[in-house]
């Protein structure tokens, strides 16, 4: 009976006692239980939990454009690494076709496909994935453009446009100058210059439609100055343009210089209109003659 009455008291307090889960570490228990089987789990499913955390904070998230300069001969197919798939797209010669929304490494990798040196059950090489090229994104790289260089070996070289509205606003433009001079482009009156190799915004943008007199020259390193254009050009806050100033080997001024331009249309503003601007300025005749109104790319200014 005093067995009993001992054995039902121990039980009892036991019962009063808190509860843990299985292999927690108790109040003031400074032993732990870094061993215990059930702890394991938790960490486990902790540790992924921090892994996806840090590969989301590391995967880089861009709105991004691509478009040749110019179309190569063989137009290769390409492709876009993510992660372990390679997803096609389909790019044109200076033409602003659409906005991939991108999240992957911050350098971003460009495939071609191409014949391997395995062949099919019919004998033809069956197709792979080759890279191509390679767009180095920094951090405040959240929308950009990308204009590729075809080398004519399998590969291309890129050169990146910041296409954020804050860093390139609607109904305003870029002149870039691919010359060994300086280029001047003068906008409704304001003057801006383009060092060689450099790109510039134009100081003043159009939200409204208007129609401001544009001119471009270009100041060659000996003292020449030599106008390309001058125009009025429709602008307002549906477009933006790039103008690209290029330099040809010659000895002639009328084929030594080339202007190109591409626009980009506001999918906010433009809906399924054609933009006003669209379509590049009707030229003055200048006072030095030039080469002429922007063209298509890889084609010479009249």
């Amino acid at each position: 009976m005093i067995r009993t009455l001992m054995a039902a008291a121990l039980l009892g307090g036991l019962l009063t006692l808190p509860t843990y889960a299985a292999g927690d570490a108790k109040p003031n228990d400074t032993t732990g239980t870094k061993t215990g089987g059930v702890k394991a789990q938790p960490k486990t499913d902790n540790g992924k939990m921090a892994a996806a955390k840090k590969k989301e904070k590391e995967e880089h998230h861009c709105n991004l454009r691509l478009m040749w300069w110019q179309l190569p001969k063989d137009s290769p197919e390409l492709g876009l690494q993510e992660e372990n798939e390679v997803v096609p797209i389909g790019i044109s010669q200076m033409q602003v076709n659409g906005m991939i929304e991108y999240h992957g490494d911050a350098v971003v990798q460009i495939m071609r496909k191409a014949p391997s040196q395995q062949v099919d059950k019919k004998g033809k090489p069956i197709m792979t994935w080759l890279p191509y090229a390679v767009l180095p994104l920094r951090n405040e790289d959240t929308d950009v453009c990308a204009i590729l260089f075809d080398n004519g070996k399998g590969g291309a070289s890129s050169r990146l446009f910041d296409f954020k509205p804050a860093a390139f606003p609607f109904g305003s433009l870029q002149i870039v100058n691919l010359t060994r001079g300086k280029v001047a482009c003068s906008l409704d009156g304001k003057v801006i210059m383009a060092e060689s190799n450099r790109a510039i915004l134009s100081s003043n943008s159009f939200v409204e439609r208007a129609a401001p007199q544009i001119s471009l020259a270009v100041m060659e390193t000996g003292g020449e100055e030599h106008l390309l254009f001058t125009s009025r050009m429709i602008m307002s806050n549906t477009v933006r343009s790039l103008f690209f100033v290029i330099e040809r080997p010659s000895e002639d001024v009328d084929g030594r210089y080339e202007v190109t331009s591409i626009v980009d249309m506001n999918p906010a503003l433009s809906g399924g209109e054609k933009p006003v601007g669209d379509n590049p300025p009707t030229p003055n005749k200048p006072a030095i003659k030039g080469p002429g109104e922007p063209k298509a790319a890889g084609k010479k200014a009249s």
